[in-house]
């Protein structure tokens, strides 16, 4: 009989990580990538209701998920990091634009509204700008 202490090789939730690594500096970035992620959306769905607090929640999302993709070696990581990074502008922009001109951001949002869904929309620019990026570096010349 086998003892209680091998691992289960098709255990997939647990990351081997116990409550002491945590203490000795090892971080959870997929949390802070996964949680930016849903704070963004969730700000996507806000925006017809109130442009400030969807352009707030979408800056701090989008920024967070931007910002615990720190590998510089994976190419889709820096492709990821990017369409994350132009969302949270967006974002921005979407506060700036509520407080300096509240009826011009109004009558763009009611614009885009008419033609398009704002939702999901917002949930697919960081993806479809991560794609683009990564495929313009995948196939562009290589420096000299």
């Amino acid at each position: 009989m086998s003892s209680g202490s091998r691992r289960d090789p098709y255990d997939f939730w647990d990351d081997g990580l116990r409550d002491d690594d945590y203490r000795r500096g090892y971080s959870d970035t997929w949390s802070g990538f996964w949680g930016g992620i849903l704070l963004g959306i969730a700000g996507g769905a806000l925006i017809p209701l109130g442009p400030w607090l969807g352009g707030l929640l979408m800056l701090a999302g989008y920024g967070m998920a931007a910002s615990t993709l720190r590998s510089r070696r994976s190419r889709f990581a820096g492709a990821l990091r990017f369409g994350f990074f132009i969302s949270a502008i967006i974002g921005a922009a979407l506060i700036l634009g509520h407080g300096t001109a509240p009826a011009a951001t109004w009558s763009i949002i009611s614009y885009i509204g008419d033609r398009h869904l704002i939702f999901p929309g917002v949930a697919a620019i960081p993806w479809m700008l991560a794609i683009l990026r990564y495929f313009y570096r995948l196939f562009r010349p290589p420096r000299r």
